[in-house]
C-alpha cells in the first residue's frame, strides 16, 4: 500500500540531490590550495614595482590554475614551472572585478610543484600620497589578497624599499601581533644595501589579506661621528696643550 508522505519525503530528497551536487563540487575543490607563498615586491624610484611570487601548489587534475593576484596590473609578465625554468603560458584575467593570474600549466598533477611567477606594477607606490609628512617620513601599505576559492597554509609577504631609504616605524598589520609581548609578525633586515621589510600570515582563505602599513625615510649619513671626533680633538688641545707644546 503507497504512503503519501513516505512518498513526498522521498520526493523532497531527489529534487535536492542535485543541488547538492552542485554546491559539494567548489567545497571538493577547495581542498586542494598552495602549500606556501612567498611574494617579494621591490619599490623602484618611479614608483613602479618589481615583483616576484614563488608559489607551492597543491593541485590535482586537468584544467587551468588560477593564482591569486592582488595589484592593478601585471607588465612583462612571465611564469616558469620547477628548477628547469619551463615557460608557462600565463596571463591576466579578471571574472566579476576579481582579478586572477591564469595559468595553462599543461601538468595535472601539480602537487609540491613550485611556480614563480615574475613582473613589473606600474604606480604602484604614489611619492606625493606617501610623503614626505612629518620628519621627512613616507607612509605606505602593501597587502597580498587570496582572490581564489584555494586556501593558502603560509603567505611570506616581503617589501624591499627603494634605493637609499630605510624603514622608520610600523604601523597596522593583518594578521595582528597576538599579544604585547609576543613576537609581531613583520621584520625587517637590511640586506644589500637595501632595507627588507617582512610579513608573515597562516591560513588565508577567499578573501582575507596578509598586510602592513610602514614608514620610511631617506637615508641620510649621521654627522654625530664627525662632530664627536672634533670635539674630541678640541677638548685635547684645550686640556693637555702643555704636553702637545713640550713635544
Amino acid at each position: 500500500m503507497n504512503n503519501p508522505l513516505k512518498n513526498s519525503c522521498r520526493a523532497i530528497r531527489l529534487l535536492a540531490l542535485p543541488a547538492f551536487l552542485l554546491c559539494s563540487r567548489p567545497c571538493q575543490a577547495e581542498q586542494s590550495g598552495f602549500i606556501s607563498v612567498r611574494e617579494t615586491v621591490a619599490l623602484q624610484d618611479d614608483g613602479s614595482a618589481l615583483v616576484r611570487s614563488a608559489v607551492v601548489v597543491n593541485k590535482s587534475g586537468p584544467g587551468p590554475l588560477m593564482l591569486p593576484f592582488s595589484y592593478k596590473a601585471a607588465e612583462e609578465l612571465r611564469v616558469t614551472l620547477g628548477e628547469k625554468g619551463a615557460a608557462v603560458p600565463a596571463r591576466l584575467e579578471e571574472i566579476e572585478g576579481v582579478k586572477y593570474l591564469r595559468l595553462e600549466t599543461g601538468a595535472p598533477d601539480l602537487r609540491g610543484a613550485e611556480l614563480t611567477a615574475t613582473f613589473r606594477v606600474p604606480g604602484y607606490l604614489d611619492w606625493k600620497k606617501a610623503g614626505p609628512g612629518e620628519y621627512g617620513y613616507y607612509k605606505w601599505k602593501s597587502q597580498y589578497l587570496n582572490t581564489t576559492r584555494r586556501p593558502i597554509d603560509s603567505v611570506t609577504l616581503e617589501i624591499v624599499l627603494p634605493a637609499g631609504f630605510i624603514a622608520a616605524a610600523f604601523g597596522k598589520s593583518v594578521p595582528a601581533p597576538a599579544k604585547e609581548e609576543a613576537l609581531p609578525p613583520y621584520s625587517v633586515k637590511n640586506m644589500d644595501g637595501r632595507s627588507h621589510l617582512f610579513m608573515r600570515a597562516e591560513a588565508l582563505t577567499i578573501g582575507k589579506a596578509c598586510s602592513l602599513e610602514y614608514s620610511f625615510a631617506a637615508r641620510k649619513r649621521s654627522l654625530w661621528l664627525p662632530l664627536a671626533a672634533a670635539l674630541a680633538a678640541l677638548l685635547y688641545l684645550v686640556f693637555f696643550k702643555d704636553l702637545v707644546a713640550g713635544v
